[in-house]
């Protein structure tokens, strides 16, 4: 399999939106708000491209010298082949060459294969906002520190 990763690009964002739409856990914006958030100054989108087609994204902002990152999405044909992990990389090199010394994101507690590649990526948790997705599950708060 051949792989690329690179900064998304509007020509990605109807493939993108797809893989989103078939992720339970994904932000839900859609190709309008994928397209807003690579927009923005501030934006960092990244695509993953698997033998030519993009397969999964990460996105997420860079504000004062942190990152958040808002959303990893891997198609599901994709998945457990070490594309989250590749885009996690890629999302942190984007935001130290942002000038951000760290990353925090939050996670629902229910997804726990997100939260196993988080902290097989470094990151740990620092924090729970009980009852957050639904009135119902937790959002764990994690972070990791940029080298």
């Amino acid at each position: 399999m051949k792989i690329e990763v690179r900064p998304s690009s509007a020509q990605d964002l109807p493939r993108l939106a797809e893989i989103e739409s078939a992720s339970e856990y994904s932000a839900g914006w859609g190709e309008k708000g994928l397209l807003e958030e690579l927009s923005r100054p501030d934006g960092i989108v990244i695509t993953i491209v698997t033998d030519g087609v993009p397969s999964g994204f990460a996105a997420g902002r860079a504000m004062a010298g942190v990152a958040s990152l808002y959303d990893v999405a891997v198609a599901p044909e994709k998945r457990r082949a070490g594309l989250g992990g590749e885009l996690v990389r890629a999302f942190a090199g984007a935001a130290r060459r942002a000038g951000c010394g760290r990353i925090e994101l939050e996670v629902n507690a229910a997804n726990a294969p997100a939260l196993r590649l988080y902290e097989k990526c470094g990151f740990a948790v620092v924090g729970r906002r009980p009852k957050f997705y639904n009135s119902t599950d937790d959002a764990i708060l994690m972070d990791m520190e940029l080298r």
